[in-house]
């Protein structure tokens, strides 16, 4: 893929998990853990708790200001911004990746297997390395009606791999994406029916054609590679985890009040007119107070 999108995603996520499982704020830290929107550092009040603080004591010498405000409004304009990158990231890499899936699986049906049986040569040439080393390699020598079918094949596993790539990336994300990462990557129990055709699978579900094997397998026994690879094969199971997958494609990536609803509505809390003037009102009395 060009880019992953765990990158962003998992911010987000991370975010998340502090506020919900580490017992961290998202707008600061009150652990010797790192803040979200800050540096390192050793135990701190978040700005949060800071503000509540200063209201609730009636300290004179502190209090609610602009900057705690402004940092607090900032943060989750800052969260909004990533979780609005993130998803968009996600929807883009989504549709690019299914509509590349969904046209491999139309085109593998189109593929005539029978190739002949003379399909398919085999020569040797000698290579050097940079340090002079020479060797020799196998020369696959394909007609168009195999070069055709070694292609469909090659497009259906590279795509599909795609969409293992874009669930497993973003499966920290939600249940739902780890679910749909789990259902992509479920390719091992076929392992043996693929390896007969020179395509194995490896350990993270991703499929790796062996086209020499793959060439000869089609060749001699085209409706073998036919049946393990058509509809009752990887291109039955590709469109059956399309169609999945595209309805839930609107639940996939949590809402933005799912993931950090109760955090953002303490930012607008403490961010609010209400508070604001509260803050102003308190002042004031604290300057009248000094004159008596």
């Amino acid at each position: 893929m060009a880019y992953t999108v765990n990158s962003i995603a998992n911010q987000s996520y991370t975010m998340r998990n502090f506020a919900s499982k580490n017992g961290l704020s998202l707008f600061g830290s009150n652990s010797n853990a790192s803040s979200l929107f800050g540096s390192n550092g050793n135990k701190k009040t978040t700005a949060l708790q800071q503000m509540w603080n200063n209201y609730a004591s009636g300290n004179q010498s502190s209090g609610i200001n602009a900057q705690n405000v402004y940092e607090i409004k900032q943060n989750a304009a800052e969260l909004a911004a990533s979780y609005d990158s993130a998803k968009s990231t996600f929807n883009a890499e989504y549709n690019s990746t299914m509509t590349d899936l969904d046209k491999a699986v139309k085109n593998f049906s189109k593929i005539n297997f029978d190739v002949g049986e003379d399909a398919l040569s085999k020569s040797t040439k000698t290579v050097t390395d940079k340090e002079g080393n020479t060797s020799t390699e196998t020369v696959l020598n394909m007609n168009s009606a195999l070069k055709s079918a070694v292609k469909g094949v090659t497009d259906l596993v590279d795509s599909y791999n795609g969409a293992i790539d874009l669930f497993k990336d973003s499966e920290s994300v939600s249940n739902r994406m780890k679910n749909m990462s789990t259902m992509f990557s479920d390719t091992t129990y076929r392992s043996g029916n693929y390896s007969q055709i020179g395509i194995n699978v490896k350990s993270d579900g991703k499929l790796e054609i062996d086209e020499e094997q793959l060439a000869e397998s089609i060749t001699k026994n085209p409706n073998k590679v036919s049946r393990i690879l058509g509809k009752d094969g990887l291109a039955g199971k590709a469109e059956s985890h399309m169609s999945v997958a595209n309805y839930q494609k609107d639940k996939l990536f949590p809402s933005l009040n799912t993931m950090f609803g109760n955090q953002l509505e303490t930012a607008s809390a403490y961010t609010g007119k209400a508070m604001l003037n509260m803050n102003k009102y308190t002042n004031m009395g604290e300057i009248f107070n000094s004159y008596f």
